[in-house]
């Protein structure tokens, strides 16, 4: 998942932010602790990919790593589809 940020340029368009990272929306400052992030909702963006299999040993032993720094686990690819999301504290 990625955090969607505020872009300086075309404020209030949001724009992905970095992958794994999350920031003050407004200001792209990190964000540390819960208690520190100013806001009520996080928008983020979430992709969702194919599996080859549905079996629990394949689940189980999915390896979701990403040597390449892509994003995305190099193992599945490309995500099928991405959505933009939103979650409440």
């Amino acid at each position: 998942m990625t955090q969607m940020i505020y872009d300086d340029a075309q404020d209030p368009v949001l724009v992905p932010g970095t992958h794994g990272e999350i920031k003050n929306m407004h200001s792209h400052d990190p964000i540390n602790n819960v208690v520190d992030y100013p806001g009520a909702v996080i928008a983020y963006t979430a992709n969702f990919y194919a599996l080859k299999s549905n079996k629990f040993d394949y689940i189980e032993r999915l390896d979701l790593i990403d040597d390449n720094g892509d994003g995305d686990p190099d193992l599945l690819g490309k995500p099928l589809f991405s959505r933009n999301l939103g979650v409440r504290r």
